[in-house]
């Protein structure tokens, strides 16, 4: 008609000659698909550009709910994020050796992760109470056992009593005769240089202090403390 409006069951903009209005219309809803199709793609291209290596909400949903700390197996922690074999691994083996997690921050006693890496991992893993079934064994720990001292007997006691070191005023020590126990209280003489001077007095009699020099071990200094309580005879 005049004035460009269509007749009824015409479509504007496609020819209304014979057939040509059923193939136009083929044409539109054809170019109309292909065009939507074209920016689905896109959007996802850019999403999946942006979101790569990303892991879905679905996905980590599954994961919360799969890797338990306390049972998963090596190929199931590598799923986490920044677990690798060496980190799975030790992840393992500290379960191995203290026998469970009480909790996910556990994680930062082993080696090689950190904080960062125990935020990635958060979200994907649980804690939680392993079956008796599959619960590893705990390695028996060695206990160290102090060895309790040994006590002298009385008997020991008895044998070998701490002697009394001689003071002013004693009756003095024969040098010469006297028994290891008996030099022993004359002043710095302990065990050592008392066994020393009787081995040298068997060689020769002492004849005065000053000849106590002939010990090893005994000089000047000690012969001067040694003299007011030693006589030779």
């Amino acid at each position: 008609m005049a004035g460009g409006i269509a007749e009824p069951g015409t479509s504007s903009g496609c020819p209304s000659v014979g057939g040509g209005i059923a193939t136009c219309c083929r044409s539109q809803r054809i170019l109309a698909g292909m065009a939507v199709l074209s920016l689905v793609l896109l959007l996802y291209h850019g999403y999946g550009a942006q979101h790569r290596g990303r892991p879905t909400e679905q996905q980590m949903a599954a994961v919360r709910y799969a890797v338990n700390l306390n049972t998963a197996d090596k190929a199931e922690l590598q799923q986490l994020p920044g677990i690798g074999p060496n980190l799975a691994e030790a992840i393992l083996a500290y379960r191995r050796q203290v026998g469970r997690y009480d909790s996910v921050d556990d994680l930062t006693r082993i080696q090689g992760i950190g904080g960062q890496t125990l935020a990635k991992v958060r979200p994907w893993v649980r804690v939680e109470d392993t079956p008796e079934h599959l619960r590893e064994p705990v390695p028996e720990l060695q206990k160290l056992e102090r060895q309790a001292t040994k006590q002298p007997t009385t008997a020991t006691v008895a044998a070998a009593p701490k002697p009394l070191k001689i003071q002013p005023g004693d009756p003095p020590i024969n040098v010469n005769v006297a028994e290891e126990s008996e030099l022993m209280r004359l002043p710095g003489i302990g065990p050592t240089l008392a066994s020393r001077i009787i081995q040298t007095r068997a060689q020769r009699p002492f004849e005065s202090a000053d000849d106590l020099q002939r010990v090893k071990g005994i000089g000047v200094k000690t012969v001067q403390n040694l003299r007011p309580f030693v006589v030779f005879r």
